[in-house]
């Protein structure tokens, strides 16, 4: 809910789904218990948390695809190699260029997730002590 009205209206609807009837123990019992779990949050929060789960989605999905294909690619090349030998002999191939621009794309969008992160933390912590 984004507004006091779409709590009201939130409530009114548990309100409305509330049973009431009687056992063998209680008669005429109409007591019931509700749990409201409730988060408040500002703009800015919700839209840095937003980012955030955009970011590791995207993060996700390279691991998911792209990284995949250049790590079995890399594995199939480098063969009977050592790691060291490998790195000397597919480092100046388009397959070791792709895996290059991957680990600093890569890179880049971790630094990207932890700024967020970083944005958030103190956002909240901000606005907590309102």
């Amino acid at each position: 809910v984004s507004s006091a009205a779409d709590f009201e209206a939130a409530i009114a609807e548990g309100v409305a789904s509330r049973r009431v009837g009687s056992s063998t123990v209680h008669d005429a019992s109409s007591r019931s218990h509700a749990v409201i779990e409730m988060e408040v949050a500002t703009a800015e929060v919700i839209a840095l948390e937003e980012e955030l789960g955009a970011l590791e989605a995207r993060s996700v999905d390279l691991a998911n695809t792209r990284d995949a294909d250049l790590k079995r690619r890399y594995a199939e090349a480098s063969a009977g190699m050592r790691p060291e030998e490998a790195y000397v002999a597919l480092r100046d191939t388009q397959l070791g260029r792709e895996l290059e621009a991957l680990g600093e794309f890569q890179t880049e969008l971790s630094d990207q997730v932890d700024a967020v992160r970083r944005r958030l933390e103190a956002a909240v912590a901000r606005d907590s002590a309102l």
